[in-house]
């Protein structure tokens, strides 16, 4: 596992008619000038050490908002979802590392196809609920702010619809990765399915949502600003109110895209270069960087939610604070 990234591309890169990730574990002919090109231990190492560092982190704020009450709101419901997503992606990615550094009698995955196919599955669709969940976050942030008695007289806020939307995620997520999980369960790949159908399928999706998203707190900003200019109580306990959440969730998404990039990137190589030739598009030293840049990037948008949620929020922190620390500010 050279790139140890699971998704959909793996096995397809090859170098001089090997794997790239076979080629991989043997450098030697690369330009060594190239930081991002390491060796198999060193890869595993730093991608030990991310997600080792973020599933604890994820798991901490499951419990903050389970033993905190006040903590328990349509946000921090969607939230829990975007927590409980990258700690199914870390620890998919934790065991890839783990098995990367050890030989193969003490990780028998290495020689078992359908545990990693089963693993890439796994991964995939956590992106999608990730992304789903980032959009749909973003649309009952605008029914708060700029639809507010719409919002409160709707069901939209109640705990079972937010189940149900939730619900909803996770299936759409499942189905979105079936050109994944049908080669997995023994169908025959169809190379249009597996090799162009599936990234094109996810690029439409993230551009579709990165605009959803955009346009949403565009709209979110306007009315926060203009509610501003006013004088009225109302307004004051709108910008009191929903001003740090919307920042919080602003931060949270711009993050979740920046990180997304690299990984857009090697979607991008795919549906251009889907024979994965040589030299048509990337080279194949940058193909390789490309990879370990996406993996690592996902892993770290994985881990940083939630020190994101405590470095906006006073309320996070004190949250936080009253469960682990029992100390209140």
């Amino acid at each position: 596992m050279g790139s140890v990234f699971l998704d959909d591309n793996i096995g397809l890169k090859t170098i001089n008619g090997n794997s790239i990730n076979d080629h991989y574990y043997g450098y030697d002919s690369y330009n060594s000038s190239m930081i991002w090109q390491l060796g198999q231990q060193s890869q595993g190492i730093i991608g030990l050490t991310i997600t080792s560092f973020g599933i604890p982190i994820n798991v901490a704020f499951m419990i903050v908002v389970g033993r905190v009450k006040s903590m328990r709101t349509v946000t921090n419901a969607y939230l829990v979802n975007l927590a409980v997503a990258d700690l199914l992606h870390l620890i998919t990615h934790w065991s890839a590392w783990l098995c990367s550094l050890l030989d193969d009698s003490a990780c028998p995955l290495k020689l078992d196809k359908t545990g990693m196919c089963m693993m890439m599955i796994i991964s995939k669709v956590m992106q999608y609920v990730s992304m789903l969940t980032v959009t749909v976050l973003s649309l009952d942030r605008y029914l708060a702010v700029c639809r507010p008695v719409t919002y409160k007289q709707g069901f939209l806020h109640k705990p079972r619809v937010v189940l149900h939307i939730i619900t909803i995620i996770w299936i759409l997520s499942m189905l979105l990765t079936l050109e994944i999980a049908l080669p997995c369960l023994g169908y025959e790949r169809v190379f249009f399915l597996y090799i162009l159908a599936g990234p094109m399928i996810f690029l439409v999706v993230l551009f579709a949502s990165m605009i959803t998203v955009f346009v949403m707190y565009s709209l979110i900003v306007r009315a926060v600003r203009n509610a501003a200019k006013r004088t009225d109580n109302s307004s004051h306990a709108l910008k009191s109110r929903e001003k740090q959440i919307v920042r919080l969730c602003m931060a949270m998404t711009a993050v979740y895209f920046l990180c997304a990039v690299p990984f857009l990137l090697q979607i991008l190589e795919v549906v251009v270069n889907p024979w994965q030739q040589s030299g048509i598009w990337l080279s194949d030293e940058s193909v390789v960087v490309l990879s370990n840049v996406a993996t690592y990037s996902l892993e770290f948008n994985s881990c940083i939610n939630p020190i994101i949620y405590n470095a906006l929020s006073a309320k996070y922190r004190q949250a936080f604070a009253t469960t682990f620390c029992s100390c209140q500010h």
